[in-house]
């Protein structure tokens, strides 16, 4: 019963700091969770099947290089410049682009993911969760005093 006792008195003692601890937890899951939606659903990465057609796109623009007109995707934007071609998504959902360039004889295919502004991004929508529930938190405890 003491030794409960102690605990019980311990425990009354570092109240605010438990207390503290608990809300940056708690803040630290909503700015993960805004992190994660804006990760995965903002800018949805390219898949493999994706960056396959991207590729299959820049060889055909590539063997196609006397034509003025190269027909592509509807949903395919390609770019050329007399060094490199690079095709991306028209769709601004998507992240992530195929750049083909020339060396040694050889169509070399680079795929970028085009994680930073993304990363950015995903901070800031992390940042805009935490802010939106510290906002609600504070209107539903002034609501809570005011009924109180």
């Amino acid at each position: 019963m003491k030794t409960r006792r102690k605990f019980i008195d311990k425990v009354k003692q570092h109240t605010k700091a438990i207390q503290i601890t608990g809300v940056l937890m708690l803040l630290v899951i909503v700015f993960i969770l805004g992190f994660f939606v804006s990760w995965n659903f903002m800018k949805i990465p390219l898949t493999d099947s994706q960056f396959e057609l991207y590729e299959q796109v820049a060889r055909d623009v590539y063997a196609q290089e006397g034509q003025v007109i190269v027909e592509v995707p509807e949903d395919v934007i390609v770019s050329k410049t007399t060094t490199t071609i690079t095709v991306e998504s028209a769709s601004l959902r998507y992240r992530g682009k195929v750049i083909a360039k020339l060396k040694d004889g050889k169509l070399v295919m680079t795929q970028y993911l085009e994680t930073g502004e993304t990363v950015a991004l995903s901070i800031l929508m992390g940042i805009a969760f935490v802010c939106v529930f510290i906002v609600l938190f504070m209107i539903a405890n002034k609501i809570y005093k005011d009924i109180r």
